[in-house]
């Protein structure tokens, strides 16, 4: 049903082996948009952003409530910038710490426009 309207799916990828899983959807469904919410944690996001450079309708977001260090940054480099989703995990935790994340990393400001706001818009509303 997604893939027939082009449907938005977020799927909860806490790990490497849901990252990969996840990507057998991903290519069997390209008219459905996938977002790989907390961006495979710890041990996928490397996966997720060979995903979402690789897939057009693979998305990841930042939701997590302890991200590695430097993995933002990893996101940008080797994934796509334009397909990186701001995320929070609130009410859990404090929104300010993703939001911290994002203005005080070693990315280009207009990268964290886009991750802030401008991905979003693009991929709910094609920007």
């Amino acid at each position: 049903y997604a893939n027939e309207k082009g449907n938005i799916v977020l799927v909860h990828t806490y790990s490497l082996g849901g990252v990969c899983e996840l990507e057998k959807t991903v290519a069997k469904y390209p008219d459905a948009k996938f977002i790989f919410a907390h961006s495979g944690t710890e041990s996928g996001y490397k996966r997720t952003a060979e995903i979402i450079k690789k897939y057009p309708n693979a998305y990841c977001d930042l939701c997590m409530t302890m991200p590695r260090a430097n993995m933002l940054e990893w996101l940008v480099k080797h994934g796509d910038e334009s397909k990186i989703l701001y995320g929070t995990d609130a009410p859990l935790t404090d929104q300010r710490v993703m939001i911290g994340r994002i203005l005080l990393s070693d990315i280009s400001d207009k990268a964290k426009i886009k991750i802030l706001g401008e991905n979003f818009i693009n991929l709910f509303y094609g920007g």
